[in-house]
């Protein structure tokens, strides 16, 4: 988890240089780049979690559609929270921050990066357990 945890740190640090008006970001290019690297760090503690589930590194999924796969049919059972959780995370993260450009909001920003930094220790403790 500690890669996953550095993909974090660095979309962190690249949200905190991109230029602000006070509560909102300005330029819409390194907000969404830091989403995209911190999924990058979701979905590499997803890998993490899935190979402690028996998958081979040939195995894990290819695709962001493969994840919200795996995440339904093989988490969804095991823990229902942890799947839910990944889910919110995926719309917030992804979707609304790298996809769609949505969030532009300096608090917003920063609580959804603690909350995918918190699935990705989630997952780490459910890693271990």
């Amino acid at each position: 988890m500690k890669e996953a945890l550095r993909y974090l740190k660095n979309a962190r640090q690249l949200a905190a240089s991109a230029p602000q008006d006070g509560r909102t970001f300005t330029a819409k290019k390194p907000v969404r780049e830091a989403f995209r690297i911190g999924f990058r760090g979701v979905l590499k503690a997803v890998d993490a979690y899935l190979m402690s589930l028996g998958f081979s590194a040939k195995e894990l999924p290819k695709s962001v559609d493969g994840y919200v796969e795996a995440m339904e049919r093989l988490v969804q059972p095991r823990d229902s929270s942890l799947a839910r959780e990944f889910d919110s995370v995926y719309h917030a993260l992804y979707l609304a921050g790298y996809q769609d450009s949505l969030l532009r909001d300096v608090r917003i920003v920063q609580q959804v990066l603690k909350c995918a930094e918190r699935f990705i220790k989630r997952l780490g403790v459910a890693h271990k357990g």
